[in-house]
């Protein structure tokens, strides 16, 4: 076996290791081809060069680890049959214990690395999973236009994870309506809040109140298909409410184009 086929080794234990620390995980999930590829790269020449550093740490501290690899050689012999190409044993069993510290390395050193703290920053890669995210973390709904026009407003139920693949997004739902074919002007049809009551949209396992006690707020959950959003945005009644009152004042104080040609006529 040629030493580049052993390098194999530390390059699976870098992308193992890549998909398993908090701190590249995230970001890992989202590349691909040959991103991901120099990724895996990175880390396991990082991890090969710790595992040279320890066994000559091991060398000079522990004069019999020498003994170790002589019995651990003739298990290895297949990879020198070219004694010419130097012995490639330290690289093999360099290049398989980087393989083998990967994951345990990752997890490791999870322990220390907040997981929400490199969710957040995978998530500004991202606009949609941004919005989401700022919109989870601050409690402030949010407004999914659908590709058929339909409107849902409501609180986000969960963010999403790069480990995971996107295919719903799932909101306690506040208000629903639709946009208007010719100017996309937004029209409110169904209020959540007349059901919810006192209830707390925003605390999906309280329950109504009667007579709809039986039932909680998690109930009205809708999923919607990620792929069938046309746009998406924050949201707030009350700003909302405010903008359709200045623009009804503004149409009321507004001359129609006709008037003035019908007063100076």
């Amino acid at each position: 076996m040629e030493v580049a086929v052993l390098l194999l080794l530390p390059l699976v234990g870098g992308y193992i290791f890549a998909r398993t620390c908090n701190f590249t995980r995230f970001k890992s999930f989202r590349e691909e081809g040959h991103r991901l590829y120099f990724r895996a790269v990175f880390y396991g020449v990082f991890l090969l060069a710790v595992c040279l550093l320890v066994r000559l740490y091991l060398f000079a501290a522990w004069p019999s680890y020498g003994e170790i690899e002589t019995d651990i050689a003739p298990f290895l012999s297949f990879v020198g049959k070219e004694p010419s190409k130097g012995n490639p044993v330290p690289i093999a069993i360099a290049g398989a214990a980087s393989m083998l510290l990967a994951y345990p390395l990752g997890k490791f050193l999870n322990l220390f690395l907040w997981k929400w703290v490199y969710v957040e920053q995978a998530a500004h890669t991202d606009d949609f999973e941004r919005i989401l995210h700022e919109a989870v973390l601050r409690t402030i709904p949010i407004c999914a236009t659908m590709e058929n026009r339909k409107v849902y407003v409501g609180f986000v139920r969960k963010t999403f994870e790069a480990t995971q693949e996107r295919r719903s997004l799932a909101i306690i739902p506040l208000t629903s309506g639709y946009r208007s074919e010719t100017d996309s002007r937004l029209t409110f049809t169904t209020d959540y809040q007349d059901i919810y009551g006192s209830a707390d949209p925003t605390k999906p396992y309280e329950h109504l109140p009667p007579p709809l006690a039986n039932l909680s707020v998690k109930d009205f959950e809708i999923a919607l298909p990620v792929d069938k959003i046309h746009s998406l945005s924050l949201f707030d009644l009350r700003a909302y409410a405010e903008f359709q009152k200045k623009q009804e004042e503004r149409a009321k104080t507004t001359p129609k184009p006709n008037a003035s040609l019908d007063a100076s006529g």
